[in-house]
């Protein structure tokens, strides 16, 4: 075990990665992630299971965790530090809706957030429960504390004079739809606030329309 991981998890194996602690970067044995029964830090089986818990641990972080999840939804939420979470769930109309923080306001990652594979497991889960997907519908706010990644690479790409379906389709909701076989950006509505500015965008991302 090298010197460091013991802090951050409690099964260390073969793989190294990076976490960085009280902004000095460190590296630990991080666990096997071809492992099916985990994903990222988190057992695979919270997924599918129905209700709450506040005995999670992270097996990287071997952190605090917590899920809370119904039929539609899928909930997993860091207890000592809520800038980390991620949610998922199913609206009525088919579309998957994602609330995903896996970096706090320094830009640190958590080590058992995987977002992108934790998504892909939960499209799983809700299309075995019978759920028909029709797409992704992405809420971002453009401004103040909840404005996350995907809300300034899309402010970035439109400063940069793409299209308002181009610059959400450059983003890690964008590219992560066209992986899920979601890359057509069918409508973007954007709210403005008070000082007509803009503060709030809602954009869909369905399959090509010879698939639906």
């Amino acid at each position: 075990m090298l010197p460091g991981c013991e802090d951050y998890a409690r099964d260390c194996v073969t793989k190294t990665a990076t976490w960085k602690r009280r902004g000095v970067k460190i590296t630990f044995f991080n666990m096997d992630n071809s492992s099916s029964e985990y994903i990222g830090g988190i057992p695979s089986k919270v997924l599918t299971e129905l209700g709450e818990s506040d005995a999670l641990l992270g097996r990287i972080s071997g952190g605090s965790l917590r899920y809370k999840n119904t039929e539609r939804s899928i909930k997993i939420f860091d207890k000592t530090n809520d800038s980390f979470r991620f949610e998922i769930e199913v609206s009525e109309d088919g579309f998957i809706k994602l609330d995903i923080y896996t970096k706090d306001k320094n830009k640190i990652k958590h080590p058992d957030l995987y977002a992108r594979k934790l998504v892909e497991k939960a499209l799983e889960v809700f299309r075995q429960r019978g759920f028909k997907i029709e797409g992704i519908a992405a809420q971002w706010f453009l401004k103040g504390r909840l404005a996350g990644d995907n809300s300034r690479e899309y402010l970035t790409n439109l400063l940069n004079g793409m299209s308002e379906a181009k610059a959400a389709k450059n983003t890690w909701t964008g590219k992560l739809a066209k992986d899920l076989d979601f890359p057509q950006v069918t409508s973007v509505a954007t709210t403005l606030n008070a000082r007509n500015e803009p503060f709030f965008v809602e954009v869909k991302f369905t399959s090509d329309p010879g698939k639906r």
